[in-house]
């Protein structure tokens, strides 16, 4: 009987340490900054250029140039989308 128990305590602490480590892994993916690009911004938006560009110009969205394209950050991305879901 007591085999059994450390048998169960031994499987539940790979268990518990292996979901810290997951968890930890997640939180640290979730700190990388992601872009996204111009077309898959308008169309999460569903604005245009010049509606984007507004956007930009306005600090509600923040861009970066990477060689001949604009990138845009996705986490403000989402809290633009955010925002326009609570006007309307």
């Amino acid at each position: 009987m007591k085999a059994i128990l450390l048998r169960i305590e031994s499987i539940l602490g790979n268990y518990f340490e292996n979901s810290l480590k997951y968890k930890k892994k997640a939180q640290k993916a979730n700190k990388k900054k992601r872009w996204l690009d111009a077309s898959t911004t308008k169309h999460m938006l569903d604005v245009g250029d010049r509606m984007l560009y507004n956007y930009v110009q306005r600090g509600e969205l923040i861009a970066e140039k990477r060689g001949n394209a604009n990138v845009y950050l996705e986490s403000s991305i989402l809290k633009l989308i955010e925002r326009q879901g609570r006007k309307k």
